[in-house]
């Protein structure tokens, strides 16, 4: 379940240690958006962006654009509601319409 372990590890424990490596107390950014979202918007957006297939390393542009402005909006949600359930439900249903086979 990628909704799960990625949204405990990025939302739930990174988001409060780089909050606290930037001074700031966890969860303490609820109404803006700090440097640990950003930075944790990056980390995500490059872990889904790079690939390595048959011996070459790629970057996919599109697909980091797409996931840090995922990121970002879900870390914005995670702030605001000072919960994990809600990003996980918008994590989830976004992989769902992500990988539905629409007609």
């Amino acid at each position: 379940m990628p909704t799960l372990d990625e949204e405990l590890s990025f939302r739930g424990i990174a988001l409060a240690l780089l909050e606290r490596g930037h001074g700031q107390s966890p969860m303490s950014c609820r109404l803006r958006y700090g440097r640990a979202a950003f930075i944790l918007a990056l980390v995500f957006g490059f872990m889904h962006a790079i690939s390595f297939e048959q011996g070459h390393l790629g970057f996919n542009l599109l697909n980091f654009a797409d996931t840090f402005i995922f990121a970002s909006m879900v870390t914005v949600v995670r702030t605001r509601s000072g919960s994990l359930l809600w990003p996980m439900l918008c994590h989830s249903a976004w992989n769902v319409a992500f990988f539905l086979p629409w007609p």
